[in-house]
């Protein structure tokens, strides 16, 4: 049977252990000392750091836990000098397997660790109430989650890098809501836009806005079938009015712009050239009594030359 010895090392230039030896070597419990202020106190096998044990460093650091073979792994704990802790397991001397880390700025993450990185499953939260939960990959929010914001903003979908992209629904705390594609954190692709006021989109996106062709129809029964820009009708479009108004035309920044027919629900007809929502240049009015109007316009009036046609009279004169 073997006795374990008690040893100490006396050169001062050489590390400092003092504790249990067999054969040799340190077994047992022992500290271990290093010229630069490092300190190990626990167990000891085969002349290496096994078992349960506290390191310490000269600068603060401190982790306490299980060790193998000089590494950290299994359960433990590390605190670093400006305050962040993890506690939970390691292998192979890096986080492994199920954690909490609490940071110095107040966010926390409980969840799975891969080679020290956040992979897997987990929940992370800020100290303003934002919260994320969901996949991970490599310390950045990967895959499918659902983040909830402090004033109640809800996502629920695909994410890339942290950023929504894929397919994803996110809700406002005041009912706004959509549906459809992200990319890079915005609005891409095809989606369906409800706003709290009832009015709805549904169509093309592109970096948050209503781009390419969409249908927009508003609570009030107006509706939009058509092209759009950077959230704006813009191209061919036809604009139906719940009063019976109707536009068939071009459109830019919004406004009629280019060539178009307006019809009013009495009757009236205009085609012809817009522009800024005008009637503006060469253009027909048909009335609906009869009474035609063709020539030119400046900002919905007759201006310039034309010929005005009343019912069974026929008057050609200039506009000025």
């Amino acid at each position: 049977m073997l006795i374990p010895n008690y040893d100490k090392t006396t050169t001062s230039s050489d590390p400092n252990y003092e504790g249990e030896l067999e054969n040799g070597k340190k077994d047992g419990k022992g500290v271990y000392t290093w010229p630069d202020g490092r300190r190990y106190e626990g167990q000891w096998k085969d002349d290496k750091q096994n078992g349960k044990g506290v390191y310490t460093w000269p600068d603060g650091r401190r982790y306490e836990g299980n060790w193998k073979d000089d590494v950290k792994d299994g359960n433990g704990i590390e605190t670093l000098t400006d305050g962040e802790r993890y506690e939970g397991e390691w292998k192979d001397d890096k986080k492994n397997g199920k954690g909490v880390q609490n940071s110095p700025d107040g966010t926390q993450f409980e969840g799975d660790w891969k080679d020290g990185k956040k992979n897997g499953k987990g929940v992370y939260t800020w100290p303003d109430g934002r919260r994320y939960d969901g996949e991970w990959k490599d310390d950045k929010q990967d895959e499918k989650g659902v983040y909830i914001a402090p004033d109640g903003r809800r996502y629920q979908g695909d994410l890339k890098g942290g950023l929504k992209d894929g397919s994803g629904t996110e809700t406002l705390v005041d009912g706004e809501r959509y549906e459809g594609k992200w990319k890079d954190d915005k609005k891409n692709g095809t989606g369906v836009q409800t706003w709290a006021t009832g009015d709805r989109y549904d169509g093309e996106w592109k970096d948050g806005n209503r781009h390419g062709k969409g249908v927009q129809i508003w609570a009030n029964g107006d509706r939009y079938d058509g092209e759009w820009k950077d959230g704006k009708k813009n191209g061919q479009g036809v604009q139906a009015w719940s009063d019976g108004d109707r536009y068939d035309g071009e459109w830019k920044d919004g406004n009629r712009h280019g060539k178009g027919v307006f019809v009013w629900s009495d009757g009236d007809r205009y085609e012809g050239a817009w522009k800024d929502g005008n009637r503006n240049g060469k253009g027909v009015f048909s009335y609906s009594d009869g009474g035609r109007y063709e020539g030119e316009w400046t900002n919905s009036k007759e201006n310039g030359r034309g010929v005005q046609t009343w019912p069974n009279v026929l008057t050609a004169y200039p506009y000025s």
